[in-house]
């Protein structure tokens, strides 16, 4: 009895790994990229660029230190409890920190030059300095020489199916990195399928 009730536990532990993992990763990264870039657009009415930029900056810009601290002594927490939260978050930094500068990078190429530097001149090593280094710049002359090689970044287009584009390569460049740039395309497209709110973004 005991083996049975084990054995259904585990299998709705699985099922609920495999759901997360199907329908909580990059899917669900593109939806929320796109609802936001459409929300600039129709709502806000920004340019494709201005929707472009403010959707990124929303999604992967690292917390900094500095203005957490701030936070939290606002909010009344002793010294204790800040050194505390503080270690978290740079814990929490060191580990998403590539991120942030592939981040860096796509605005680059897409000439958002006083964004770069803002970005670059906040960043320190309390803000999650333990994987900066040789692992972030051997990711980043990776990232680099596959994006031209496969001319993945359109320094032009601002659209959003070149933002879910470089979405991915921002955040999921793990699920990308052997596919070409139309293989990229053809994925995204193909989850937005059966939405069409989204189609007239994509085509």
């Amino acid at each position: 009895m005991w083996l049975i009730i084990l054995f259904v536990i585990l299998g709705l532990f699985i099922f609920f790994r495999l759901f997360v993992w199907f329908f909580g990763n990059w899917r669900l990264t593109l939806i929320r990229l796109a609802d936001s870039y459409i929300y600039g657009i129709e709502q806000e009415k920004l340019t494709e660029r201005e929707a472009f930029l403010k959707t990124l900056q929303l999604r992967y810009q690292l917390k900094k230190t500095g203005e957490f601290i701030d936070e939290l002594e606002k909010q009344g927490l002793n010294e204790e409890e800040i050194k505390k939260s503080v270690t978290s978050l740079m814990q929490s930094n060191s580990i998403h920190q590539d991120t942030e500068y592939r981040y860096e990078y796509i605005l680059k190429r897409k000439g958002f030059i006083k964004e770069v530097v803002d970005l670059s001149m906040s960043r320190s090593l309390a803000d999650g300095g333990m994987w900066a280094g040789q692992k972030i710049e051997k990711e980043m002359d990776d990232l680099y020489r596959w994006s031209r090689d496969e001319n993945f970044i359109k320094e032009n287009d601002y659209s959003l199916l070149e933002l879910l584009v470089c979405g991915m390569m921002i955040e999921y460049s793990h699920e990308i990195k052997r596919k070409s740039y139309d293989e990229v395309v053809k994925m995204i497209k193909n989850y937005f399928s059966g939405k069409p709110y989204y189609q007239k973004y994509l085509e």
